[in-house]
C-alpha cells in the first residue's frame, strides 16, 4: 500500500474527511518516520515500535485525533510527545497550508534519544530550518512559559500518549490550561479513550469522550516538584495511607479478576468453529471478529496480550479452525504462530469427485488421498455390503443435521460443495471437510434449496444423486433441465437410464473406453443393467445442477448425445437417436 492508498484506506474507513488533513496524509509519508527495519510496514494500519518502548501511532488513530482537533492554516499548536515526528509534520503541513501560510508547531518529547530521532525525521521536510516546527527535548507537563511566549498562547494542544488518570479538567497539566487560548481544544488520550477538552470564555472546559483506543503511557519526570499526575491526585483525596493502599489493591485485584474471566474459554456453544482473517484486517478488527464469532469472550484481553508480547503486527491472515473453546493465550498463539504455513487457494470445480478433490490436495503437497478418505469414506464403494471401515460421522451430523438424510454407511460424495477455498498448507482433511460442509449448508440455505427439495417430495440424497448425474452430463443450465426431464421420462417408463457417467465413476475409464464387461456388470452404479438412479451421487454438484434437478424441463425426449463440440442433440425415438449418433459421432 503506498501513501495514496493509505489515505484512501482511511477515507474508506470513514475516519479521514477534511480536505486539508487528507492532503497532509498524501504528502507526508509515514515511511520517513520509521526505523529502517519497520519501513516495509509503513502503510499497515497498526502502531509500530520506534524504540524506547514507544510506538508510532496507528494511522487510523492519528487521523481520528486530527479530525477531532481540526487544525487550521496559521494556527499555533503544541504537540506533546512527538516521538517519531510524523504527527508534528502532518500538523506543520496543515498549519502552513503546504508552506503558503505562517503557522507553527511546538513539538515536545521528553526521551532524549527519541527526541533526536523525531527531530531528524521532521527535518526531512525542511520544517525545522524553515522555523515551522520548534522541537523541545523536555517534560511537557511542567512550566511552558518559554514555549508559550514564543507562541503567544496555543490555538490547540494534542498529546499522543495516554494519561492514566480520571477524565477531569483538574488532571490536565496546569501549564496546558494556562497557555491554551479561549475556544482552543486539547485532544488527549486518557485511559483507553480519546477526550476533547474545549476551553470556555470563563476558563472552564467542556469535555467529550471518544472510547476504544490504546496508547503508550505519557512519560513524566519523577523529580522533585514535577507532577506525577495519577498518584498526586489520588493522594489529595485520601487522608490515610492504609485507605489508599486498600483501595489500590482492591482496584488492581478487580482488574485482574475481570481480565482473567475474559481470558477464559467461551461457552462451548457450537464448536468446532471456523473463522477467516482477511489480509487487510488490523489487530483491532481481528479481535472484534474473533469476539463476534464466539472464539473469545471479549476483544480487550487478546489485544492487551498481543500488545504486551509485541505481536500486534504478527497476526497471520487465513482460515483458522477451532475444534473446542480455548483460552485467549492459546488463540493469540494460534493466529500469530511464526510456524503458520502459507495460504493455499484451491478451486474445486463443479462435478469434482472425492477422488478428484483428494488428488488436488495431494498435488499441492497438503495431504494424501488415504487421509482424506478416512474422513469422507471410500468413493465408489457399495456401502450396502462393503467391508471398508466406515468413518464415524456422529460429530459431523451434530454440526450438520442434513447429513442424517444420507444412508448411515454412505460416503460424503455429493455433499462437498464446489467452490474456491483458502487453507493453510498444513490443513487437515477434517478441517477441509468441515469448511466444505459449512459452505454447502450456507449456500443451500440461502438459495432455499433444502425447503424446495422437501416440497418436491425428494430426499436430499436423491436430489444430490440426480444433480450429480446432470453435472457430469451437461455444461449449460438449460441442457441440465432437459436431461433432468429425460431422466424423469425414463423413470416413469421404468427404463434404465443408460448414463455412461455413473459407470465412469466406478471404473475410472472414459465413455469411449468402457468395455462390454463394464456395460454388463451388476454394479449399483451401472445404469445400463440397474433401473432407477445409481446407488448415490457420482460427483459433487454445484448449485445450478441442484436447481436443474428440481426443475426438469417437460419434453417428449428419451435420448440425447453430445458431439465433439459439447453440443447436446435430443431425440424422442431410438431410431432418431441412432441416426443422430451416425451424423454427429462419426
Amino acid at each position: 500500500m503506498n501513501t495514496m492508498d493509505l489515505a484512501d484506506y482511511l477515507i474508506q474507513k470513514g475516519v479521514l474527511k477534511t480536505p486539508r488533513i487528507v492532503e497532509a496524509f498524501r504528502d507526508i509519508h509515514r515511511v520517513d518516520f520509521l526505523p529502517e527495519d519497520e519501513r516495509p510496514l509503513a502503510d499497515v494500519d497498526e502502531a509500530l515500535p520506534i524504540g524506547q518502548g514507544q510506538t508510532i501511532s496507528q494511522p487510523y488513530t492519528v487521523a481520528f485525533m486530527l479530525e477531532l482537533l481540526q487544525p487550521k492554516p496559521g494556527q499555533y499548536i503544541l504537540d506533546v510527545g512527538f516521538g517519531s515526528g510524523w504527527q508534528s509534520s502532518l500538523l506543520a503541513h496543515i498549519v502552513t497550508n503546504n508552506k503558503q501560510t505562517v503557522g507553527r508547531v511546538f513539538a515536545i518529547e521528553r526521551l532524549a534519544n527519541l527526541c533526536a530521532f523525531g527531530k531528524k525525521n521532521i527535518a526531512k521536510y525542511n520544517f525545522i530550518t524553515s522555523g515551522v516546527v520548534e522541537t523541545y527535548c523536555r517534560d511537557a507537563v511542567g512550566e511552558l512559559s518559554d514555549v508559550a511566549k514564543s507562541a503567544e498562547g496555543f490555538d490547540s494542544i494534542i498529546a499522543a500518549a495516554s494519561l492514566h488518570a480520571f477524565a477531569d479538567e483538574k488532571n490536565i497539566p496546569s501549564a496546558w490550561k494556562k497557555h491554551l487560548k479561549f475556544g482552543g481544544k486539547i485532544v488527549m488520550p486518557i485511559g483507553e479513550s480519546l477526550w476533547v477538552f474545549t476551553k470556555q470564555k470563563n476558563g472552564s472546559f467542556e469535555k467529550k469522550e471518544h472510547p476504544g483506543f490504546v496508547f503508550v503511557p505519557l512519560v513524566i519526570s519523577k523529580k522533585k516538584n514535577k507532577q506525577v499526575l495519577l498518584f498526586s491526585k489520588l493522594k489529595q483525596t485520601v487522608s490515610k495511607p492504609s485507605f489508599f493502599l486498600s483501595f489500590l489493591v482492591t482496584f488492581i485485584l478487580g482488574i485482574v479478576a475481570a481480565l482473567l474471566f475474559l481470558a477464559t474459554p467461551p461457552p462451548n456453544g457450537s464448536f468446532p468453529k471456523e473463522v477467516t482473517i482477511p489480509r487487510n484486517f488490523s489487530a483491532r478488527e481481528v479481535a472484534e471478529l474473533l469476539a463476534k464469532e464466539g472464539i473469545i469472550r471479549s476483544e480487550s484481553p487478546v489485544l492487551f496480550l498481543l500488545l504486551v508480547r509485541g505481536e500486534l503486527r504478527k497476526i497471520q491472515a487465513g482460515t483458522y479452525f477451532f475444534e473446542h473453546p480455548e483460552w485467549v493465550h492459546a488463540v493469540a498463539a494460534e493466529i500469530t504462530d511464526p510456524k503458520t504455513h502459507k495460504i493455499v487457494a484451491i478451486r474445486i470445480m463443479e462435478g469434482s469427485t472425492l477422488r478428484g478433490i483428494a488428488a488436488q490436495y495431494e498435488e499441492r503437497g497438503v495431504f494424501v488421498p488415504a487421509e482424506f478418505f478416512k474422513v469422507t469414506g471410500m468413493p465408489g464403494m457399495d456401502w450396502r455390503a462393503s467391508n471398508e471401515e466406515v468413518p464415524n460421522y456422529s460429530d459431523l451430523i451434530t454440526q450438520f443435521p442434513f447429513l442424517a438424510e444420507r444412508p448411515p454407511t454412505a460416503t460424503l460424495e455429493g455433499f462437498l460443495l464446489p467452490d474456491t477455498y483458502e487453507f493453510f498448507d498444513n490443513v487437515t482433511p477434517g478441517e477441509v471437510v468441515f469448511k466444505m460442509l459449512q459452505n454447502f449448508q450456507s449456500k443451500l440455505t440461502k438459495a432455499g434449496l433444502f425447503e424446495e427439495i422437501k416440497n418436491r417430495g425428494l430426499s436430499l440424497y436423491e436430489a444430490l444423486t440426480l444433480a450429480s448425474l446432470l453435472e457430469r452430463e451437461a455444461i449449460h443450465y438449460e441442457d441440465k433441465r432437459i436431461i433432468a426431464g429425460i431422466i424423469q421420462n425414463r423413470l416413469k417408463k421404468n427404463m434404465p437410464l443408460q448414463i455412461d457417467a455413473s459407470l465412469m465413476y466406478v471404473t475410472g475409464r472414459g465413455s469411449l473406453l468402457l468395455t462390454k464387461d463394464d456395460l454388463e456388470s451388476d454394479s449399483p452404479y451401472n445404469t445400463y443393467t440397474q433401473k432407477g438412479l445409481p446407488l448415490g451421487p457420482i460427483a459433487n454438484p454445484g448449485i445450478d445442477s441442484i436447481k436443474a434437478a428440481l426443475n426438469p424441463q417437460e419434453t417428449s425426449y428419451f435420448y440425447y448425445l453430445s458431439d465433439r463440440h459439447y453440443t447436446i442433440h435430443y431425440s424422442t425415438t431410438f431410431e432418431e437417436h441412432r441416426q443422430k449418433k451416425v451424423l454427429y459421432i462419426p
